[in-house]
């Protein structure tokens, strides 16, 4: 599973600079928000620098390893995507 977020960061990461700007983000997630209306709320949690967007790191953290097995709140929504 991790290879999955590490290409899906990538996938959204458009401009590859590492950091998923709110262009990138809305592309990807509009519809699903129509689907999902948590999920604002969800990636606006991600961002704990507070700066515009999504870093690499922001992004692993919202997807945590535990054992062998992702934490993995986003999952219903991007298998959908």
């Amino acid at each position: 599973m991790t290879f999955f977020f590490q290409w899906e960061f990538d996938y959204i990461d458009k401009d590859n600079n590492t950091i998923l700007d709110t262009a990138e983000i809305d592309k990807v997630f509009d519809d699903a928000l129509d689907f999902e209306p948590c999920l604002y709320g969800f990636l606006k949690s991600c961002d704990q620098n507070g700066r515009e967007g999504i870093d690499k790191r922001e992004w692993d953290f919202c997807f945590p390893v535990t054992g062998n097995r992702h934490i993995n709140k986003l999952s219903y929504v991007i298998h959908w995507i």
